[in-house]
């Protein structure tokens, strides 16, 4: 009769497991399509959309900005994170706390070239090397915007420290112990051209 129990107890613990299993495999299986829906009725409310981008260790780091009708406002960030905002202004002053800046400000500002592209819609790379070096393949002259940006993210040169690097006369940035180009040099394998 001991047996019989124990037969039991490993039968109610085998149906509880597959019920486990099924529901996991449920949420995973409907997680996606749920989201796609989700997706699919904020985009029927979308007002507007917008670039922003910044310059970050030389690259160019893109975040868009989704304005909706009830005038709440989502960013959805280089990395794929979304942030949600209860009005645009916030959402901005976001954006600009992060050092994040209008792509067409940008272009108008001669920050980023005329011709610089932002990704379609329904393109879903997120891979911002790889994204930067097709758009630098395109658009050769994107370098050295990025080259002016990265160069001048290091700061100014001290007078009180000298660089380094033997027979250069300048002066070392904050955190190196190298003026701003050869820093340059130092980071990207490559003189700055500038």
């Amino acid at each position: 009769m001991a047996g019989g129990g124990s037969t039991a107890v490993s039968s109610w613990l085998w149906i509880k497991w597959i019920g486990f299993i099924a529901a996991a495999a449920a949420v995973y299986f409907i997680q996606p399509y749920l989201q796609r829906k989700v997706q699919a009725k904020m985009l029927q409310t979308l007002r507007s959309h917008e670039w922003w981008a910044q310059f970050a260790a030389g690259k160019i780091v893109l975040a868009r900005l989704y304005e909706f009708e009830n005038d709440s406002c989502q960013i959805v960030d280089h990395e794929g994170n979304a942030y949600s905002f209860e009005s645009r202004a916030r959402a901005e002053n976001w954006m600009r706390e992060e050092q994040y800046s209008r792509v067409s400000d940008l272009v108008a500002d001669g920050k980023l070239p005329q011709d610089f592209k932002v990704p379609r819609d329904g393109d879903q790379s997120h891979d911002d090397d790889e994204l930067l070096l097709a758009r630098m393949r395109e658009n050769p002259e994107l370098q050295p915007f990025l080259d002016r940006s990265l160069f001048d993210s290091f700061g100014p040169e001290r007078e009180d420290v000298r660089c380094a690097h033997i027979g250069c006369l300048h002066g070392a940035v904050e955190k190196s112990p190298l003026c701003r180009r050869h820093h340059f040099e130092n980071v990207t394998g490559r003189p700055f051209i500038g």
